[in-house]
């Protein structure tokens, strides 16, 4: 067998032997992409808001149900959903948009309805 046929035939084997570690890694990693973080967020939290609105900010976390006390003093109930890495919300007074959890610290902006705040908030 000449080396132009031995190089044809060896090329779909090593393509289909990447496909199938690739997709073998992604299998492996689903379990842990899919954990949810609700019970590590479970607890108070304080920070600010800015943008649209600005200053202090208080929420209280429980299972992936939270109540956000606004600076103007409005309270704003929103429901967490998703899994690692990214996480959306929904708020009683309209906002949608994404949660970055960072450890101890989220990062939410409205990006759905409007993106013009930004709160960051810290574990007490």
């Amino acid at each position: 067998m000449d080396q132009r046929l031995r190089t044809a035939l060896a090329m779909p084997v090593a393509k289909s032997l990447a496909l199938i570690v690739v997709t073998a890694g992604l299998v492996a990693a689903e379990p842990v992409r899919a954990q949810s973080v609700c019970p590590s967020l479970d607890g108070e939290w304080t920070g600010t808001i800015s943008g649209r609105l600005v200053g202090k900010l208080t929420m209280s976390i429980n299972n992936c149900a939270a109540r956000w006390v606004l600076p103007d003093g409005r309270i704003n109930y929103c429901n967490y959903s998703g899994n690692r890495p990214t996480l959306e919300y929904a708020c009683s007074l309209g906002s949608r948009g994404t949660v970055a959890v960072q450890g101890r610290k989220l990062t939410i902006r409205n990006t759905y309805t409007g993106d013009n705040y930004v709160i960051s908030v810290t574990k007490r």
